[in-house]
Parts: C-alpha cells; sequence; structure tokens
C-alpha cells in the first residue's frame, strides 16, 4: 500500500514539473511572437524615411536606402531623412 502511494505522488509531482515545463514553453513562444512582430515594428519605422522617399517617386532612392541604412541609428540622419524626404517636391506627375 505504501508503495502505491509513494508511486502516486511521484507520478502527481512528475505531472506538476512536465506542466510548469509546457506552460514555460507556451510563454517563451508567445514572447518569441511578441519580440518578432516588435523586431518587424521597428524594422519598418528604420526605414520610413526610405519608404516615404520611394512612394512619392524621388530621384536617387538607392542613395537614399543606403544612407538611412548606415547612418539612420544615429537618428540626427534619421532625422534628415524624414525631413527631406516629406518636403522634397515629388518627381512624380500628378
Amino acid at each position: 500500500m505504501s508503495i502505491t502511494i509513494i508511486a502516486i505522488v511521484v507520478l502527481i509531482i512528475c505531472l506538476l514539473i512536465f506542466s510548469a515545463f509546457i506552460d514555460a514553453v507556451a510563454k517563451t513562444q508567445a514572447l518569441n511572437v511578441v519580440a518578432g512582430l516588435l523586431l518587424i515594428l521597428l524594422t519598418g519605422l528604420y526605414f520610413l524615411p526610405t519608404g516615404i522617399h520611394i512612394i512619392r517617386g524621388l530621384p536617387n532612392a538607392s542613395t537614399k536606402f543606403w544612407i538611412n541604412f548606415l547612418l539612420g541609428w544615429t537618428i540626427i540622419v534619421w532625422i534628415w531623412g524624414l525631413i527631406t524626404a516629406c518636403i522634397t517636391k515629388s518627381g512624380k506627375n500628378i
């Protein structure tokens, strides 16, 4: 009888540990999804000046991309790129 009780206690402990492991994996996967979405959002925000430049049809889009890619992290260049993309006259004929 005591072996049965010990086996049941061990089984319950194993189930609790397994349940905690599954819960931790689920939380990790949820955090990975959130981190991935945040990375996509921040990447889009980082390349916002280049996107505006391309959508408005301004010339030298590849130059704007490389300046944004290499120097956008300085924030001053990113703000400069955003301002120039917004105030430069569009190359499209409307």
